[in-house]
């Protein structure tokens, strides 16, 4: 197991991280000499909260380049493990299409995955 497949892991065992790790990804606060810090979300809720706005935003975009372009419905059932299908999400579609940074990629997916977005997101594609 490589170290992206142990990570994957490591946020599959522990949501919390998983959510943590997303937001702080996202924001990349230290790096925008013009952003102001503020508190982040003081619970795995308010971040979650966070992710659904996010995806909301995205959605359609994320439907044009997972559902349809990558073809997720006729794919996820090749994987035989999550972390594997979360891995290629992350390169395939996330890394190319959005301008995220990489290291939060597998966060992303990972969400996208475990709490069931692509599934909703993909539910009328009709490439299955």
């Amino acid at each position: 197991m490589n170290q992206t497949e142990q990570l994957v892991e490591e946020y599959l065992s522990n949501k919390t991280k998983l959510y943590q790790d997303w937001y702080k990804g996202l924001q990349q606060l230290e790096e925008d000499s013009d952003t102001e810090l503020f508190a982040p979300p003081s619970s795995e809720k308010g971040i979650r909260e966070r992710f659904k706005i996010w995806f909301a935003e995205n959605k359609e975009r994320l439907r044009e380049d997972i559902c349809i372009k990558w073809g997720y419905s006729g794919k996820k059932d090749q994987f035989q493990k999550r972390s594997l299908l979360i891995i290629s999400i992350s390169v395939d579609c996330l890394a190319v299409a959005f301008l995220i940074p990489a290291t939060n990629t597998i966060t992303t997916a990972t969400i996208l995955v475990v709490d069931d977005y692509l599934d909703e997101l993909c539910s009328h594609c009709s490439l299955k």
